[in-house]
């Protein structure tokens, strides 16, 4: 399993690649996320697609790395000053260089490494996903539960590295380093568990023989992971029942196997009604910030938009936007009916019917800043309602 993990990584292009395919190193000013000032970073850029910095260039491990797959770079002019911002995984990183020659050559082997991973679509990921039995990865805080059988974890909180694959879901330390799990639980042998919300997180638990281990997250998070992780023990419950039918029991095993094809039946059905609602007017072009061909979609909002926004719109929390991919994500009956009903157009006559005529707007290349300024105040502050 954790060679499959180590090829998908790969794929993806998310491993820690050997520093040998440097394409670019040097310092930059980085933004600091709690002051706003910057600070001198060694910064690296690794193909295929990722970003390395350090605090000093003699340092061996990375203070952070930056998948820059899926990720987007933009230029920025900060107090008179050369600069750019990487977006990647639902954060901001801010760098300023010395030079403008210096600035752009960064961004254009950022941006080169970005459309490098391009060919790989969302249907040819969700395809090897499949190939190769990787359900679902992220991360989530976790920590074992004191007194029960293991402790590799430790009893505080880490944010890990983790993936649902085969019939079981693995821990790793990081994302780097995905080849070894630190903890394994077979959902052959073990059962998950949602818990009350503590201090503002959700959470759920796994129990099997070697113990149980916590997890934590955002509520949207922790919905997505126990829905996948049921979807598995079914899965895993039927196969377990077609191994031990015996061959006189034939309308069970078409029934079970029906079953499986409905499935998938359902979502192949479900993403071409996506397909044919992206086509009605209005829902083309982002709601927001009216980029073409929109691939990312709020269920609740009813609206679609793109990947650029889709990033504000999960900052703003799952109580005002739920974000879903139209191809890589499930999707329920009374989701698609939301997205029928409401739609780009309709959505936006209500959420910016009072909006003034000259106010700026945002475009497809508005900097993040500049989105989560007007999406925060279209949605969460409700101004033009």
């Amino acid at each position: 399993a954790a060679e499959i993990i180590h090829t998908m990584n790969q794929f993806v292009n998310l491993a820690n690649e050997p520093f040998s395919r440097k394409l670019k190193v040097g310092y930059l000013m980085k933004q600091r996320r709690k002051n706003y000032k910057f600070e001198k970073r060694y910064c690296v850029i690794i193909s295929p697609a990722l970003f390395h910095f350090f605090i000093k260039e003699k340092d061996d491990k990375p203070t952070r790395v930056i998948d820059l797959y899926n990720a987007i770079v933009k230029e920025l002019h900060i107090e008179n000053e050369n600069g750019f911002e990487i977006y990647s995984n639902s954060r901001s990183y801010i760098f300023k260089s010395e030079t403008n020659e210096d600035n752009q050559m960064w961004i254009n082997l950022i941006d080169k490494e970005i459309k490098s991973v391009e060919f790989i679509s969302q249907e040819n990921i969700l395809q090897f996903q499949q190939s190769a039995s990787l359900i679902k990865a992220g991360f989530l805080k976790v920590k074992w539960k004191k007194g029960s059988g293991t402790n590799k974890l430790g009893r505080i909180w880490t944010r890990r590295y983790i993936t649902l694959q085969n019939d079981s879901l693995f821990i790793y330390k990081s994302q780097q380093e995905s080849t070894t799990p630190l903890e394994t639980i077979s959902f052959l042998f073990g059962t998950a568990k949602e818990l009350p919300d503590a201090k503002g997180k959700s959470r759920f638990e796994t129990i099997t023989v070697s113990g149980t281990i916590y997890y934590a997250g955002q509520m949207q998070e922790i919905k997505e992971w126990l829905m996948a992780i049921r979807k598995l023990s079914q899965k895993l419950m039927n196969s377990a029942l077609r191994n031990t039918i015996s061959d006189t029991s034939g309308e069970i095993k078409a029934y079970l196997e029906a079953e499986a094809k409905n499935e998938d039946n359902k979502r192949a059905a479900n993403i071409a009604i996506l397909k044919q609602l992206l086509d009605v007017t209005g829902n083309s072009i982002c709601a927001d910030c009216k980029a073409p061909q929109p691939r990312w979609a709020s269920i609740n909002l009813g609206i679609f938009i793109c990947i650029n926004c889709s990033g504000i719109h999960r900052k703003l929390g799952v109580h005002i936007s739920q974000v879903r991919s139209i191809t890589l994500d499930d999707w329920e009956q009374s989701q698609i009916d939301t997205m029928q009903q409401i739609g780009n157009i309709k959505s936006n006559n209500k959420f910016e019917a009072k909006i003034p005529l000259h106010h700026p707007r945002i475009n497809e290349d508005s900097t993040l800043d500049q989105r989560e300024l007007f999406i925060k105040a279209k949605y969460e502050q409700q101004q033009w309602i």
